[in-house]
């Protein structure tokens, strides 16, 4: 099923449902998605986030020195011009960014507090 035809069923679930009355929780959020379905499909699967599963990234970029702000082409690296943001379990003091969806390869920032010089580079995603 494409995504604009789940999201239609979706949208169309909660409008129905806001007929019967408010929604309060997001609790009820997810069960309405989870029985929003064609008459003949299966319940949809919903992964529920918890606060637990976000970063706050304000701490991270707090500890980032200010010669660490720059980008492979020495541009100034803006965190409200960052669209996509990884962090990798195995290389913690490292941050992965796009500034574009369309980038096709992340740009590294070494975040390493005790590194004197900045050390960034394009990354293969």
């Amino acid at each position: 099923m494409k995504v604009t035809t789940i999201t239609s069923v979706i949208e169309k679930a909660i409008a129905k449902s806001l007929k019967g009355g408010p929604i309060y929780v997001p609790g009820d959020y997810v069960r309405i998605i989870r029985n929003a379905k064609k008459k003949t499909g299966d319940p949809y699967v919903v992964h529920e986030l918890t606060n637990e599963l976000f970063l706050d990234i304000k701490k991270m970029v707090e500890h980032i020195s200010p010669h660490h702000e720059k980008a492979m082409s020495n541009n100034d690296v803006k965190l409200s011009e960052i669209r996509i943001f990884k962090v990798e379990k195995n290389r913690p003091l490292w941050i992965f960014f796009k500034s574009s969806y369309s980038e096709p390869d992340f740009y590294e920032i070494d975040v390493n507090p005790e590194s004197i010089s900045p050390s960034t580079r394009s990354a293969k995603s």
